[in-house]
This record gives C-alpha cells, structure tokens and sequence, in this order.
C-alpha cells in the first residue's frame, strides 16, 4: 500500500496559504486546504477565494469543515480534485457524494472524533475518508489514539479499495501507529510548518514512511 504524506494548510491569512503552497511546489503531489466556515466551528479560516488565485501543479484535497457541505461543491469543485466534507452537517450525504460525482471531483467524507464510522451510509461510493484524530479547529488538541480503532475497522471492512486518512496530531512520535492501523494518507500541519527547513522535514517524514510502510 502507498503511503503518502500530505501536508495540510489551516490559515486566517490569505498571503500564507500562496507562500505555503509555493513553499510546497516540487516537494509533494497534493496537499489539503482546511476550510473553516464560522458556523460548523466557531472560529473562521481564509475561504476558498485564497485558492482561486493560486496557480499550482499540486493536487487540492478539500476539507469542508461547514454547515451543509452539500452547497459548497459548486464552489469548491472550481479549485480542489478531492472535495471532502464533515458529515456531522450534512443535510444528505447522498445529496453531498452525488453533486461532487457530477462535477467530476473525487468524493471523501470526514468524521470527528465524536463520530463513529457507521455514519458512513455507503462506503462503496466515497474514495476517501478522513478520520479526525484530535478535535477540529485552530486549537492545539492532543493527538487521541483510540482514533486508530476506526482506522483499523475501514481497512477491514474496504481492505484496499478505500483512501483512509488521518489528520490531527501526528507527529514523529504516533506517525507509525497510524501507519500500522491502515491509514494511506498522513495529513499533517503544525509539525512541517513549524520547522525553518520544510524539505528537511518533508524528508524525515516519507523516511519514516519507508520504514514503517513495507
């Protein structure tokens, strides 16, 4: 199974999500962009007008974290290959994964910590899922590993077939956990933008990756 490293863009500053994903050309294929709406959380992120001027080769997993991500496609559909929403909001998942099919966009459903995975209607016809290993947000909630549980029970019940990613708190330290538990994808943040050398970071990552993945 390839697992990849995907670096995730959380922002309130418009210049910084073009200086991250500059800082990302070359380096890696996608990277996510976290969307907050101040409804579904109280807090608000840049939107995705920050995305619309960027020019990158990169791939743009979007992470909707809003109230009835079902309306957002249209838009979210213009800048992003994977359209992802939380389905603790959602008027109708099938609503949801049926306007993204329309606009051509790989489908993926998120869930938060509070949410177990039998939320998930029909896992058949999601290419993802996105399992919230820490409380969603600006905050700096811990890494909880009884997240991992769900990650072993998608793998189980999709083997191959389905993208499993996790995304809150993964650093260095649980990166293997994760791995072991049968997530594909390792949305990560604070631990690549907080260090002065992104490829020196990026690259004890996917070492860590080799080690653990084969």
């Amino acid at each position: 199974m390839n697992v990849q490293i995907v670096p995730t863009i959380l922002t309130k500053d418009p210049g910084e999500v073009l200086r991250r994903i500059k800082a990302l050309e070359g380096k890696v294929a996608r990277f996510q962009f976290d969307l907050i709406d101040g409804v579904f959380l109280p807090e608000k992120s840049v939107g995705l007008e920050a995305l619309e001027g960027a020019k990158t080769s990169l791939e743009i997993d979007l992470h909707l974290m809003v109230d009835r991500p079902e309306e957002w496609v249209e838009k979210a559909s213009r800048v992003a290959h994977l359209v992802i929403g939380q389905i603790e909001k959602m008027g109708s998942q099938q609503e949801f994964v049926k306007r993204v099919r329309d606009k051509g966009r790989e489908v993926g459903l998120a869930l938060a910590p509070e949410t177990e995975i039998e939320m998930v209607q029909d896992l058949s016809v999601v290419d993802l899922v996105l399992v919230m290993t820490r409380e969603p947000g600006f905050g700096k909630h811990v890494f909880n590993p009884e997240m991992l549980e769900k990650v072993k029970k998608l793998r189980q019940l999709t083997r191959e077939t389905l993208d499993i990613c996790v995304d809150g708190g993964i650093d260095e330290k649980n990166i293997q956990d994760c791995i072991s538990a049968g997530a594909n994808l390792i949305a990560i943040g604070g631990p690549l933008w907080q260090d002065n050398d992104l490829a020196k970071k990026l690259e004890e990552f996917q070492n860590i990756l080799e080690i653990y993945s084969k």
